[in-house]
């Protein structure tokens, strides 16, 4: 029975490689397992729709801890860590990011890692894979609209080639704006998005 299968859309050597980059949870290392989060979410999503097929009629049947050391030389559990994050929306993403640089700035040191995300989101109000707390009584509720953000926006200035970074922000019920970003980094995102509106509108 073969005890091995390839396949391109399996990413099995760009998750690898990215793999043997990571080193402690810095900003970099933290960059480069998002990325391979995506390349497992993509891959274990084509996997279960017709790759476990083919390679079953290839004679290669592994159960999941098989597949993940096989494949990426890591355990099952970091495996669907990383699918679980690769699913997040940008935003929650974003958000956590810039949750860690505002931790840093004031003085902390932020653990930034998937499980460390994981973990943020599900205590996080309004973040994609967050729980929301048990229901209280209207003061209880009151105060927990108080500190979600009421507005949060983000935009990909580094992507677009036009700043250093992307940009995230976060404005909560008292108007206090949270951010990593400059005054010129705000105004380009601010000027995307009225040009995207006015094209909208067209």
């Amino acid at each position: 029975m073969s005890t091995t299968y390839t396949h391109t859309n399996l990413n099995t050597t760009k998750i690898t490689n990215l793999l043997s980059k990571i080193g402690k949870a810095d900003k970099t290392s933290f960059d480069y397992t998002l990325a391979m989060a995506n390349m497992v979410a993509d891959a274990l999503a084509w996997w279960k729709s017709e790759g476990k097929e083919s390679a079953k009629a290839m004679g290669y049947t592994p159960n999941a801890e098989q597949f993940a050391i096989d494949q990426y030389g890591f355990q099952k559990s970091f495996m669907y860590k990383l699918a679980k994050v690769g699913a997040m929306a940008q935003e929650t993403i974003e958000n956590f990011k810039l949750a860690c640089d505002t931790d840093e700035q004031n003085g902390g040191r932020p653990t930034r890692s998937i499980e460390a995300l994981i973990k943020w989101a599900n205590a996080t109000p309004n973040q994609e894979g967050g729980e929301d707390g048990e229901e209280g009584g209207e003061e209880s509720e009151g105060a927990e609209i108080k500190q979600k953000p009421i507005v949060t926006f983000t935009c990909r200035l580094a992507d677009l080639g036009l700043s250093d970074k992307n940009l995230s922000l976060r404005i909560d019920a008292d108007g206090n704006i949270t951010t990593t970003s400059t005054e010129e980094q705000i105004a380009q995102a601010i000027a995307i998005l009225q040009s995207a509106i006015a094209q909208s509108q067209k």
